[in-house]
Formats: C-alpha cells, sequence, structure tokens
C-alpha cells in the first residue's frame, strides 16, 4: 500500500497577518519585526521551522539571519549545521581551512555577507582559486571582503570568472591583494557582464596608471556603481583621465576615493574635466595627492559653479594660503557643498581671512575642518565672523583643533 507523504506546511507572505501581533509583542520593535519576516521568507522555511527559529532565537539586531563570528576552530567545525546565517565573518588567530568553508559554501544555505577580512587569514593564490570555484556555484552571497587575503593576480582572475557566472555580489572588498593591472584587466572584462555591483574597494593593489585604465574601461560601462575607493595605488597624473572616464560616462557614482595617489596639479586637472559632465558624485576624497596651490586654484574653479559635490576633502595637500585664496573665492558662488577638510595644509591667518570672507557670501557650508595648520587666535578671531547671524536652521561648525591655539567654534 502506498503511503501519500503529507506535504510540509510552508511559512509564506499569507502567514504574516497572523504571525504580526505575536512577533510585536516578542520583538518590540518594527524594524527588527519586518526584517524577522523578510528573512523567514526568504528561507523558505516550513512552518515549523519558523516557529522554532522565533522561540530559540530572539533577534536583536535588524539583521536577524544569526550573524556568526568564528573565533575557533570548533565554531568553524560547527558551521555546517547552522542553515540560515546572513553574516559569517571571522575573529581568529591562525588562518582557516579553506576547503572547509568552500564546502559550506556549496551546500544549500542564505549567506549574504562573508567577511574574511580578519588579519590571520591569508587565502594565498590556491586560496582564492578555491573560493572563486565555489563562489560562482552560490548565488545568495551579496556582500564579499577579502581585505589582505594576498588572493594575487590569479586568484583575482578565477574571481573575475566567478563573478560573470554569480551576478549577486552587490559589494566587493579586495583591498591589498596584489591584483596589478592584468588582475584589474580581467575584473573590467567581467563587468562588461556583470551589472550588479555597487561598492568597490581596490585600494593597495599596485594597479598603477596601466591597472587603472584596465580597470576604468570596464567600470565605464557599468550603470550601477554607486562606490569607488582606489586609494594607494600609485596611480598618479597618467591614470587620472582614466578615472575621467568613467565620471564622464557614469551618474550613479556617489563617492569616490582616491586618496594618496600622488596624481598632483595635472591629475586635478584630468579630474575636473570629467567632473564638469558628472552630475551624481556627491562625495570626493583627494587627501594626501601634492596637488599644491596650483591643483587647488583649478579645483577651485569647479566648484564656483558646482552644485552636486556635497563633501570634498583635500587634507595633506600642501594648499597653502595662495590655494585657500581660490577656494575660499569659490565658496562665494557654491550652492552645494556641506563639507570642506582642509587639514594639514600650512594654512595661516592669512588664509583664514580669506576663507571667513567667502563663508560669509555662503549659507551652504556647515562644516570646515581646519585641524593641524599654522592658525592663531588671530585666524580664529576672522573665522568666528562665519559663525554667527544663522537661523535655527542653519548652524555652522569650523574646526581649529591641533593649530596654535587650541579652540573649536
Amino acid at each position: 500500500m502506498n503511503v501519500r507523504r503529507r506535504k510540509e506546511a510552508r511559512f509564506s507572505s499569507e502567514n504574516v497577518a497572523v504571525c504580526l501581533p505575536y512577533l510585536n509583542n516578542r520583538l518590540g520593535n518594527d524594524q527588527i519585526v519586518w526584517c524577522t519576516l523578510s528573512f523567514c521568507l526568504d528561507q523558505e522555511m516550513t512552518y515549523e521551522e519558523f516557529q522554532k527559529f522565533i522561540h530559540q532565537y530572539k533577534p536583536k539586531v535588524p539583521c536577524p539571519g544569526l550573524e556568526i563570528k568564528i573565533t575557533n576552530a570548533e565554531t568553524f567545525n560547527d558551521l555546517h549545521q547552522q542553515k540560515h546565517i546572513w553574516n559569517l565573518s571571522f575573529d581568529v588567530k591562525e588562518n582557516i581551512d579553506i576547503l572547509r568553508l568552500s564546502g559550506y559554501l556549496d551546500t544549500k544555505n542564505s549567506l549574504r555577507v562573508l567577511d574574511l577580512s580578519a588579519r590571520a587569514i591569508r587565502l594565498g593564490v590556491k586560496g582564492g582559486v578555491t573560493l572563486s570555484e565555489s563562489i560562482a556555484r552560490n548565488f545568495t552571497l551579496k556582500k564579499l571582503n577579502l581585505r589582505y587575503c594576498e588572493i594575487g593576480v590569479q586568484g583575482t582572475k578565477a574571481l573575475a570568472e566567478a563573478m560573470k557566472v554569480n551576478k549577486g555580489i552587490t559589494d566587493l572588498y579586495l583591498v591589498g591583494n596584489d591584483c596589478g593591472p592584468e588582475g584589474a584587466q580581467a575584473l573590467a572584462d567581467c563587468w562588461k557582464v556583470n551589472k550588479t555591483l555597487k561598492r568597490l574597494n581596490m585600494s593597495c593593489n599596485q594597479l598603477g596608471a596601466k591597472g587603472m585604465e584596465e580597470l576604468c574601461k570596464g567600470l565605464s560601462e557599468n550603470s550601477t556603481i554607486e562606490q569607488l575607493t582606489f586609494s594607494r595605488n600609485q596611480i598618479g597624473p597618467e591614470g587620472t583621465p582614466w578615472v575621467a572616464s568613467v565620471l564622464t560616462t557614469n551618474q550613479t557614482l556617489r563617492k569616490l576615493k582616491l586618496t594618496r595617489n600622488q596624481i598632483g596639479r595635472d591629475g586635478i586637472r584630468f579630474l575636473c574635466d570629467g567632473l564638469q559632465w558628472n552630475a551624481g558624485l556627491r562625495n570626493l576624497n583627494l587627501n594626501r595627492n601634492a596637488i599644491g596651490p596650483d591643483g587647488a586654484k583649478i579645483l577651485a574653479k569647479y566648484l564656483e559653479t558646482n552644485s552636486t559635490l556635497t563633501i570634498l576633502e583635500l587634507s595633506h595637500n600642501q594648499i597653502e594660503d595662495e590655494g585657500v585664496t581660490h577656494i575660499a573665492k569659490a565658496l562665494e558662488t557654491n550652492v552645494g557643498l556641506k563639507e570642506l577638510h582642509l587639514m594639514t595644509n600650512q594654512i595661516t591667518d592669512k588664509g583664514c581671512v580669506n576663507l571667513a570672507d567667502g563663508l560669509l557670501q555662503n549659507n551652504v557650508t556647515r562644516l570646515l575642518n581646519l585641524e593641524d595648520n599654522a592658525i592663531t587666535s588671530i585666524g580664529r578671531d576672522h573665522l568666528r565672523k562665519c559663525l554667527q547671524g544663522y537661523t535655527a536652521n542653519f548652524t555652522r561648525s569650523i574646526i581649529v583643533e591641533r593649530n596654535k591655539i587650541l579652540s573649536r567654534r
């Protein structure tokens, strides 16, 4: 005699209304409640699994998917027993078994975030290739952090191939992996196919001008990217035209970070050529790029008419009073900039006088950071003029710590 197996009831959207009063009473926070429901629906749990999950785990954070942090070999060995995980990170003192981790990625799981940035983790080229093969077969992952995992050129190539198949990753952090120009080219080819990436950090990868050329060719065809970080890559002025090409064609980019790339005055000129065609960028970080007074003058010309950039960081750039004079003049007509960071630029009281005059004509800029310059109480008193006469709807902060005075107004 054949016995028909009873189909297990699934937790579905039809059950939400019934469960809401109980969840509200148990969890007491609307954001947590709705994230919990989203998680449970996403996992296609049986109704029994749903009841057990809520009873056993009382979520206390907006992402209730059992944020697991592996701290030792024992918890790592128990990983396969955990079915419902959204966020997996490591705080270990020795390297991990990449085959075990890859095996977990190959199983049916719910992993959204994989963070392998712990100092002890060094995947190496072989580990990078092994992990990439599993990523190609995993379609739940959204955020991947491989900071200083040393996957090298071949590991980067393998990851690029995996992301041609797995088009779900939106956040990729590859800081310090020695990808080089060859790895950059592989990633660029990937982004001609994969259009889901939103945030990319490629700092400390020895890209150089050639690597930026290859990478930006691919990014110019990407219409989803929102944040790019290319710090410490020896880009130089030769690499900035390629960054400018991305700015010209991409209107979704909101944040660009190019710290410590020695782009200089000529690099600023190339960037501004691209920026004048861009209406999307909000946050630009150019700290430690030796732009000098001449670079500040070029950038100030762009700021005079720009209305979209809201945060500009120019600290450690040898701008001096001469460069600040041009920026101050631009502030008189700029209608978008809310934060301006000018730390460590050899600015004196003379520069403060010009900044004060510019800010008096400006009712947009709310924060001016002048830490670690050469300002005395005379410059501070001039800046105080910019803090008076505003309504409750507009407040302004000027930071002058670590100068020849110790004060904040």
